[in-house]
């Protein structure tokens, strides 16, 4: 039986840094009810099926803001 791989999402947002002043509550943007723009946003599109029982999903990672915004751009993604 083959392992299974380890990538970075599957640390459940460890952060480990040598900076001994590195704080990493500064850079949690996650937390913000506030969205970002558009233009400021880096977000990823991912189509999978791994999980799903075989239906194939596209999946969108980095998305910024509050919860309302993202479920409207899940509807504009969906048109």
């Amino acid at each position: 039986m083959a392992k299974k791989k380890m990538g970075l999402e599957d640390l459940g947002g460890f952060v480990f840094s040598t900076n001994d002043s590195f704080e990493p509550d500064k850079y949690d943007d996650e937390d913000s009810g506030e969205t970002l723009k558009p233009e400021d946003q880096l977000l990823e599109a991912h189509y999978s099926s791994k999980g799903r029982a075989g239906k194939k999903v596209t999946v969108v990672k980095g998305f910024i803001g509050s919860d309302e915004d993202l479920n409207a751009l899940g509807k504009d993604l969906k048109k």
